[in-house]
């Protein structure tokens, strides 16, 4: 890696370690989850919509493409009620990888909410969320 663009991932990745602040855990997992969100919605934004999917409960509502991967996404980190993460893993707790790469791709903006007060994000390898 050239020095020039080693510093910028390291500068990115410390405004993540700040964003983040995952209390110890290793900045790298975040920034993984960071740039593995950007791409993955790069990618179903690419692809041919899918059909959207009526879910009720207890209104009904059409999930759109986009809508259902980050649905899709949220639960692939989803764990149990009053399970407590491991002290010495070095992955953030399940419910704050969700939030945090959800909020780096501004997911609320596909169901419809308001901008959440902390717009202001990192840029990792020339990627910046939004």
């Amino acid at each position: 890696m050239s020095t020039s663009n080693k510093h910028k991932y390291n500068s990115g990745t410390l405004c993540l370690e700040q964003e983040f602040n995952t209390s110890g855990r290793t900045v790298n997992e975040d920034a993984a989850d960071y740039l593995g969100i950007r791409i993955a919605k790069h990618a179903v934004q690419q692809h041919v919509p899918t059909a959207p999917i009526r879910v009720c409960n207890p209104q009904c509502i059409d999930l759109t493409s986009l809508q259902q991967f980050y649905v899709y996404f949220s639960q692939t980190w989803c764990t149990g009620a009053g399970v407590r993460p491991d002290v010495h893993d070095v992955h953030s707790p399940g419910r704050e990888r969700v939030l945090h790469a959800l909020g780096a791709v501004n997911a609320h903006a596909a169901f419809g909410c308001a901008v959440p007060d902390n717009s202001d994000h990192c840029t990792v390898a020339g990627i910046t969320a939004s």
